[in-house]
C-alpha cells in the first residue's frame, strides 16, 4: 500500500484526523491527488527539522 492508498483508508474511517504526507512525490499532480483524497498537509523531502515542527504546530499544537 502507498501513501495515498493509506491516505484513502484512513479517510473511510476518519475524515478528521490530520494526516501529513511525507514524500518525494513533489509533482503538482500528485500534490493534487492527495488534496483532493483530503491529506491535511505534506512535507516533501528532504525537509527540515523547522519545517516538521511548523507543519506539526499546525495541525496537532505541537510547541516544543
Amino acid at each position: 500500500m502507498n501513501g495515498l492508498e493509506l491516505l484513502i483508508e484512513i479517510r473511510k474511517i476518519n475524515k478528521d484526523v490530520p494526516v501529513i504526507m511525507i514524500t518525494t512525490e513533489g509533482s503538482r499532480s500528485k500534490v493534487v491527488e492527495a488534496v483532493q483524497n483530503g491529506i491535511s498537509d505534506y512535507l516533501v523531502k528532504p525537509f527540515t527539522p523547522a519545517n516538521l515542527k511548523e507543519k506539526l504546530s499546525k495541525w496537532v499544537g505541537v510547541t516544543a
